[in-house]
């Protein structure tokens, strides 16, 4: 029996347009609800880009925010996965060694350096609800850093491949769709964070249905005994899941769930 859905955003329960069926979530949200069947976001996204695409639902509604590195209930965050500071700093060093544009993603804001390209920067405020622009990164600003989000154009397999042999110790560079890769401490992913919640709801992976798309949802798919790839999902994660659902396009998210559930 199922007792928990866990979604990816981007590319899952989004649309192409950035949004979602608002009347058609209205519908089984409150199916959800009555049920005690708990909804959780899991996404790389941040918590308070989030938060914003469920105004009111908060108390009704789990997030796994930054790829697993952030874990909020109830409108308050719990748990964090914070980056040692000399690591982040080699890191941010290969970056700039190599051009890469990015962003650096914290508890309290994510930062983008003044002089990135102004469509990486339009492209990013898409994602990051809470985004200030720094002139540089020598100094940390205060904060809790959980997540770099990079954006390589050219050659991203590569660059990610790099990644993870140089500091493979420390951080798994995955992707996270189309040109983007994140950068996050290694053992911290969706799964994991997913794996946590459950123990703490008293819930088990045979009542964990799970819906992704790209490598970030990997090892939460993987979890899940009622695993979903979107169509639209890359090859590597449809060969994981049980199952294949409508696209992104097509509702396929809230459609699968009530067809699961009878709704």
């Amino acid at each position: 029996m199922i007792k928990a859905i866990a979604v990816d955003m981007d590319g899952t329960f989004l649309n192409s347009e950035g949004s979602y069926d608002k009347d058609l979530f209205k519908d089984v949200f409150s199916y959800l609800k009555s049920q005690n069947i708990k909804f959780i976001v899991a996404s790389g996204n941040q918590y308070y880009q989030l938060r914003s695409f469920f105004p009111g639902e908060d108390k009704y509604i789990s997030y796994i925010a930054e790829n697993g590195a952030i874990y909020a209930d109830y409108n308050h965050i719990t748990n964090v996965a914070e980056f040692d500071e000399q690591l982040l700093m080699n890191i941010l060093d290969e970056l700039s060694k190599h051009n890469i544009e990015f962003v650096l993603c914290g508890v309290n804001s994510a930062y983008i350096l003044s002089n990135s390209n102004d469509a990486f920067k339009s492209d990013m405020s898409k994602y990051y609800y809470e985004l200030k622009e720094v002139d540089h990164l020598k100094d940390l600003p205060e904060d809790k850093f959980v997540k770099l989000a990079l954006s390589v154009y050219d050659n991203g397999h590569e660059f990610r491949d790099l990644l993870n042999k140089k500091y493979g110790d420390q951080i798994v560079a995955v992707s996270s769709g189309h040109h983007n890769i994140d950068i996050i401490l290694k053992g911290v992913n969706k799964g994991s964070t997913l794996n946590s919640l459950l123990k703490e709801l008293g819930l088990t992976r045979e009542e964990l249905m799970a819906f992704g798309d790209a490598g970030n949802d990997k090892e939460m798919l993987e979890l899940a005994n009622y695993s979903y790839a979107m169509k639209n999902a890359s090859e590597d994660i449809k060969s994981i899941t049980k199952e294949i659902a409508p696209s992104n396009d097509e509702n396929g998210v809230l459609l699968t769930i009530k067809k699961a559930l009878n709704i």
